[in-house]
């Protein structure tokens, strides 16, 4: 029973190390904010595209009931 323990102990702290360096060194670099001070004018820059939007994922929506419908 000693002998096991000590694997349980040592399976764990591997494990433990292993999440802090995957989840301490997959860090990511965070967002930069800029602000900018308010400026009345005209607008002169214009984005014009064309072209077919398209989903990146789609979803089936759908409905269960427990009791039959009554129609």
């Amino acid at each position: 029973m000693k002998l096991k323990s000590k694997w349980l102990i040592l399976v764990g702290v591997a494990v433990l190390a292993g999440l802090v360096l995957i989840f301490g060194l997959n860090r990511k670099v965070q967002a930069q904010h800029f602000t900018a001070k308010v400026e009345r004018g005209d607008i002169h820059d214009v984005v014009d595209a064309t072209g077919t939007i398209n989903a990146v994922i789609t979803v089936q929506v759908g409905s269960q009931s427990p009791a039959p419908s009554r129609n």
